[in-house]
């Protein structure tokens, strides 16, 4: 038996009393991702740039980056937030910007192909993937957003729960956090 994750491979035993053994391999990440890596392509600016990738669902946390957002911006930083996906939440996550006036903070593209992504990956300092376990168990396994901004140089912050720890180290390539808990995100 395979597993992508520790996480999911503890699922496998504990809630579905799998007792054969169980090797964790890795989601592979499709190498047109990685094509011409060059970090040293990073360009410097005044303003601090924060790339987030996925499906816009509950358990990617969208939500609560912006949220998070809103408090690094009040504190007066200089924060550009780009967020790639599509999904149900994206009109949700539209409303919150434009309620909050985070409209020139955020840009939000659908249907992002490789090369836009993999500039985005280039020009941005920092990797969040904000996930979280919903309340029915949905969360990430291992996800392949965290590695590929790794293999730009990207550190990352990530939610805790689910299988992210398999992918980012803490307090070594990124942070693992709650991301319900705002003020601590925005300290981190």
């Amino acid at each position: 038996i395979v597993s992508v994750s520790n996480f999911a491979k503890k699922i496998l035993k504990e809630k579905l009393n799998v007792v054969s053994e169980i090797t964790v391999i890795p989601t592979p990440v499709h190498n047109s991702k990685f094509s011409n890596i060059n970090i040293e392509e990073k360009k410097t600016s005044e303003v601090f740039r924060i790339l987030s990738v996925g499906r816009l669902i509950k358990r990617k946390g969208f939500d609560h980056l912006l949220k998070t957002l809103k408090i690094i911006l009040d504190r007066d930083y200089k924060v550009k937030l780009t967020i790639i996906g599509s999904g149900p939440e994206k009109d949700s996550l539209i409303k919150f910007i434009s309620q909050n006036s985070l409209d020139q903070f955020v840009d939000i593209f659908s249907d992002a192909s490789d090369e836009f992504l993999v500039s985005q990956y280039k020009a941005n300092d920092l990797f969040v993937l904000a996930n979280l376990m919903l309340e029915n168990g949905d969360c990430e396994g291992a996800p392949n957003v965290l590695i590929e901004a790794a293999a730009y140089g990207m550190p990352s912050i990530a939610g805790e729960e689910g299988g992210t720890s398999d992918v980012v180290d803490h307090n070594n390539t990124g942070i693992l956090l709650d991301p319900r808990d705002n003020n601590n995100f925005a300290n981190k």
